[in-house]
């Protein structure tokens, strides 16, 4: 049978059975029956090839990749999209092809390739320009913008978002303005704009709730976590992290990324409550998490925390293998910020053991990091770890050296001190 040609009485069979079974697999997609639902929706892929319908079968090969992306199957959700994305190029179906690219995207954002989630994004961003489809339009604009502010290009994000934010006004998109204030919010967070961060993060979360969005109230009342740490006021932070862990956990809500976030954030407060083995609990409860959504960012901090909580428990040995695997992965997806911050511990553990030399290393790597990210506060500390270690060693001079330059950062330092937050994914909507 070809696209054009009229099918035969055993073709129709096929066609109808084909139907049948995406019928039924939305049926078990309806009641949460993910796996029944992508075996059926193979089941009724494999009838389209068969029967050379390959608009059907395009688009089974994108709702199979939503479904293995929602089930983690991340490999799997790529090349179904790859498989629909072809099948639309044969058809010159380029509607579908933008759609096909996006859902590509979003997987590579989920997994923290964020600059090949731009080469996509900006291929459908194309697309809807010229069709003039303002909503598709709003969710590019917004998603270019989280895939800027994750690859720290702060004032490229904002010029998306703002675009986004413009476009979701003017035709009263209220689910993606609220998403593009949290990420707003979450941008002027990153800036230590915390009045700003406030605003778009108070508005967002009204919007959410007038909405009874719980899923995305839950991710604002994490920023909002985070907001508070900013401030200085942890109790107020924990109260927004267990609120967003609790929504997070909710029958009808289950999203396990702000689940494992907030049990992130407080896995850190009860560390930096000094309660180093309840910290060990919540974070290892998050690892379990990230693993299985594939959030190599989270894997790699919380591998750092778990480091620090054993270093207080006097777990050298522990410790070390946590902050190595921490480095590992923190090179691998090229976090800088976060991989300065654990070469920072470890040469604290290796200085306590009596190696000071690796230490020093550790922290010339660590402070060169953080000069080149404008880190201040964090250079100024490892610059004090610096001066203890060459003391140590008996380097007089350069330990000299070190506090002038260390007085220096501290005269032109900011007021508000930056603390590290595992920020979720921007809300790509």
């Amino acid at each position: 049978m070809t696209e054009n040609s009229p099918p035969s009485p055993d073709e129709l069979d096929l066609i109808r059975h084909a139907t049948f079974l995406e019928r039924k697999a939305a049926r078990h997609f309806e009641r949460g029956n993910l796996w029944q639902a992508l075996a059926v929706q193979r089941q009724s892929m494999r009838i389209w090839m068969v029967c050379s319908r390959f608009d059907r079968e395009a688009q089974c090969a994108q709702t199979i990749g939503d479904l293995c992306f929602r089930l983690n199957d991340h490999h799997a959700a790529i090349a179904s999209y790859k498989r629909a994305r072809e099948l639309r190029v044969q058809l010159n179906d380029m509607h579908g092809l933008a759609i096909s690219i996006g859902r590509a995207a979003a997987v590579h954002q989920h997994l923290g390739n964020h600059q090949k989630a731009l080469e996509l994004l900006e291929v459908t961003l194309s697309h809807w320009r010229a069709q003039s489809h303002r909503k598709e339009l709003g969710i590019v604009l917004n998603n270019i913008g989280v895939s800027y502010g994750a690859l720290g290009q702060r004032a490229t994000a904002r010029f998306h978002y703002e675009q986004a934010l413009t476009i979701r006004w003017d035709i009263n998109d209220r689910e993606g303005i609220a998403a593009t204030l949290h990420n707003l919010g979450a941008l002027c967070l990153d800036e230590q704009n915390l009045h700003d961060a406030r605003r778009f993060l108070n508005e967002a979360a009204l919007i959410h709730r007038d909405l009874n969005a719980k899923a995305d109230l839950g991710r604002t009342l994490l920023y909002l976590g985070f907001l508070h740490a900013k401030e200085q006021n942890l109790p107020q932070a924990v109260r927004y992290y267990e609120k967003a862990y609790q929504l997070a956990t909710a029958p009808d809500v289950n999203d396990p990324n702000v689940e494992a976030a907030a049990l992130h954030q407080l896995g850190a407060a009860a560390l930096a409550a000094g309660e180093p083995a309840r910290a060990l609990r919540l974070l290892e409860q998050a690892h379990s998490i990230f693993v299985t959504t594939g959030m190599s960012q989270g894997v790699a901090k919380l591998h750092y925390l778990c480091g620090c909580a054993h270093q207080k428990m006097g777990h050298a040995g522990k410790a070390m293998q946590c902050l190595s695997q921490a480095g590992t992965m923190q090179e691998k997806i090229n976090d800088r910020s976060g991989l300065a911050a654990t070469f920072v511990a470890m040469a604290m553990l290796l200085s306590e053991s009596g190696r000071q030399a690796p230490a020093y290393d550790m922290l010339i790597k660590a402070s060169r990091l953080q000069k080149e990210l404008s880190e201040d506060q964090a250079y100024m500390n490892t610059i004090n770890v610096l001066v203890h270690v060459c003391e140590l060693q008996g380097k007089d001079e350069e330990a000299i050296r070190y506090k002038r330059l260390g007085t220096a950062v501290r005269a032109r330092q900011s007021p508000i001190e930056s603390t590290a937050t595992n920020h979720v994914h921007g809300e790509c909507k």
